[in-house]
């Protein structure tokens, strides 16, 4: 179990090391992360998709019970703080994605996903972050309701098409597409697209340590304290419950709890940045830089946890590729 999942950590560490003693600088950390967002995971998602059959890729009792779940408990969330608590309903909106949706996918998640189970967690990995991508566009959409902006039918569809088709996205729905064609890939082609799906896995680790900042994470953590248990803690618990509960297959599941426990997205930020002004912003930026390290930890333990509920995945694990 330990040499399993030790090295990945052990690869976002050394990004950390690497950052401490200036051989890689806050640049070159973000020119990393980019080759791993816009060539590396585009290529992982293509790939991965397009080995597998048409049929396995929809597990749609898997997307039902964590979508529901998660958006139940954001409503739950909104009307709690909105409604009971009679906060302003975008500051409390913002932070019921940063707290219960929004997972930081693109520059982590799904590199780690695959460095320790391998391509077959890539299909509910990818599924997942589309979900969370239309809840996001769903909460923009509210947001601009709620706050007085003039909300159309084309404005909801630009905001979604800038959202969705991001790079990663069109990799995916390049891969579905190519596998509805029941073409394989030739070795020689396959080989060279494994070359940069490992390239945008040590890159995307790598630059995450980089950008760990522990002087924000100290600063923050007692602030962040209460809503870090509950994006890392109880989240993740919830998800596991209904994935048991519903019996949803053991691999989907295991992706399914380790997304709902991952650090917080970007896509937080943005949020904050449109919506959220003055203390509210301030406290959704740093949760991001809070839950990046405070995730790292969360996320250790729940493996062993995962490997209780799930252990053949485990013992298959590093062989799924």
């Amino acid at each position: 179990m330990l040499g399993l999942i030790l090295p990945v950590f052990a690869l976002v560490v050394t990004g950390w090391v690497l950052r401490g003693l200036k051989y890689i600088s806050e640049s070159m950390a973000d020119d990393l992360l980019d080759f791993s967002m816009y060539i590396g995971m585009p290529i992982l998602l293509a790939n991965s998709f397009a080995t597998a059959y048409f049929s396995r890729i929809w597990d749609w009792k898997f997307i039902g019970v964590w979508g529901i779940v998660v958006f139940g408990l954001m409503l739950i969330y909104i009307y709690i703080g909105a409604v009971i608590a009679k906060k302003p309903f975008h500051h409390v909106a913002v932070k019921s994605f940063a707290h219960c949706c929004g997972a930081n996918l693109t520059t982590f998640g799904l590199a780690f996903i695959f460095a320790i189970f391998g391509r077959e967690t890539m299909l509910p990995a990818a599924l997942t972050w589309a979900v969370i991508l239309l809840i996001y566009a769903f909460m923009h959409a509210w947001c601009e309701y709620k706050t007085g902006k003039n909300v159309t039918m084309e404005r909801c569809l630009k905001h979604f098409a800038k959202v969705f088709f991001n790079p990663a996205m069109i990799g995916a729905i390049i891969g579905v597409l190519y596998s509805l064609t029941g073409f394989g890939i030739a070795n020689g082609v396959e080989r060279y697209l494994r070359l940069f799906e490992w390239a945008a896995v040590v890159t995307a680790l790598v630059s995450f340590g980089a950008l760990c900042d522990f002087t924000s994470f100290t600063r923050g953590l007692r602030a962040q304290f209460w809503p870090l248990v509950w994006k890392l803690a109880v989240m993740p618990a919830v998800v596991l419950w209904a994935c048991v509960s519903f019996e949803v297959s053991a691999v989907w599941a295991v992706a399914g709890i380790l997304i709902a426990g991952m650090p917080a997205a970007f896509h937080s930020a943005w949020l904050a940045d449109d919506f959220a002004k003055g203390k509210a912003s301030t406290d959704v930026h740093d949760f991001l830089s809070v839950s990046m390290i405070a995730g790292l930890v969360t996320l250790y333990f729940w493996m062993f946890i995962l490997n209780h509920f799930y252990p053949t995945v485990f013992a298959h694990a590093g062989r799924l590729y």
